[in-house]
């Protein structure tokens, strides 16, 4: 029985130590995720984002059941089918079926962020409807209504200058009496009181980085001396679909965070051999599909797009256009190398921005399993709860930002 106990008190000395150890071991590891805690704090808005939604939040498997259960018409004519994605968009706008509300004061509760907004980037500043897109208007009323991160569309005038607008302007004479010039628009930032913001500058003419840091210099060396003034060099993401556009930022500013976009089509059965059929008018049906969806212009951007469709080109009919759109249609994850020496562009991108109806949970865990977070566009009300709570996207670009303010409920 002595050797017992003798055996017993070294174990128990060594566990001692070891829990000691254990201890110390458990203690670095909370200092540390303190510090990145305080570090990203520090940052503010820019940097929760770039931290990203799903390392703030935790999604308990009821409420991710919720928000996965099948509406009607999935059950019936399957995830994704076309009739299924018709005849649901058709019962949303009439407001059919039986439904159950999440207030999303109440989401936000349960994921344990306090501030779901932080998410949700307002797409064209404010311009879906209440005023201009693109505008000063549209920007100031986006700030003043509490917004934190606003997307805005950059292209070049003939007169050299960058004008904040989505489509092309090229021919257009005196572009600065019809568009907001980039200067005027930085200085809207600039002089609002609301400094923690985030700046995404979807790119969509290259030659715009010829000139865009040289801008925000300009602008921060003109606020510099302000009170609570943060630079917009260190407040703003470039992102774009032209891969040209991620390869030139990337050149210009290795430190910037980019954004990639593009349409991956894994949704869609059998798509890589279905779309090896396809030709630009069907292409541009889909478009059109999605636009109904996602409020956006896909269909009329086609006009000056080449499409790089799973390794085929179609370019646009007619003369090539000055400036070329161009966008990426890939199974799952684009294989795309750029800069000199080349790199994957997954390798140098914070994000890939997919299409809202276009994302799925296994889609998104394989652009993560890569280092890369996932923003999703065209999602509002309710499918900003899926893309966030259920898909697992790490931010929203949204026509309807503002989903707590008036205490809205949307159906899920």
């Amino acid at each position: 029985m002595a050797d017992d106990e003798d055996l017993t008190k070294e174990q128990g000395d060594e566990l001692s130590k070891s829990t000691e150890a254990l201890g110390g071991a458990i203690g670095i590891k909370q200092e540390q995720r303190k510090i990145k805690s305080d570090a990203i704090e520090k940052r503010g808005v820019m940097g929760k984002i770039l931290e990203g939604a799903q390392a703030r939040i935790e999604v308990k498997d009821e409420l991710e059941e919720k928000l996965d259960k099948k509406g009607f018409f999935a059950r019936i004519f399957g995830e994704g089918s076309k009739v299924t994605m018709f005849f649901t968009a058709i019962a949303d706008k009439l407001g059919i079926g039986k439904k159950e509300d999440i207030e999303f004061k109440k989401f936000q509760e349960e994921i344990g962020e306090e501030d779901i907004e932080t998410f949700i980037v307002s797409h064209r500043a404010l311009g879906y409807g209440r005023h201009k897109e693109n505008s000063k208007e549209a920007i100031e009323a986006a700030l003043d209504g509490g917004e934190q991160q606003l997307e805005i569309d950059l292209r070049v005038g003939d007169d050299g200058e960058i004008y904040i607008t989505h489509d092309t302007i090229d021919g257009i004479e005196d572009p600065a009496e019809k568009f907001l010039p980039l200067e005027d628009a930085l200085d809207v930032f600039a002089q609002h009181p609301s400094q923690d913001i985030a700046i995404f500058f979807d790119v969509k003419d290259p030659r715009v980085l010829d000139a865009l840091d040289q801008v925000i210099a300009k602008k921060d060396l003109e606020y510099a001396g302000n009170t609570n003034y943060k630079p917009i060099a260190e407040k703003h993401f470039v992102m774009g679909f032209n891969h040209e556009v991620i390869a030139k930022a990337h050149e210009k500013n290795p430190r910037r965070p980019l954004m990639f976009n593009y349409i991956p089509t894994a949704l869609l059965k059998d798509s890589v051999a279905e779309f090896d059929k396809y030709d630009r008018d069907d292409i541009e049906s889909i478009c059109s599909t999605v636009d109904s969806f996602a409020g956006t212009h896909l269909e009329d951007d086609l006009k000056t797009t080449t499409i790089n469709l799973h390794g085929r080109e179609l370019r646009p009919p007619g003369e090539t256009p000055k400036i070329e759109n161009i966008i990426h249609v890939v199974e799952e994850l684009p294989n795309i190398e750029i800069g000199n020496p080349p790199q994957d562009i997954l390798d140098v991108v914070k994000y890939v921005c997919i299409p809202a109806p276009l994302a799925t949970k296994a889609l998104v865990n394989k652009i993560r399993a890569r280092g890369v977070k996932v923003a999703v566009w065209g999602a509002e009300g309710k499918h900003i709860q899926k893309a966030i709570g259920s898909v697992k996207a790490d931010l929203v670009i949204s026509d309807k930002p503002d989903v707590i303010e008036g205490n809205q409920q949307f159906n899920v």
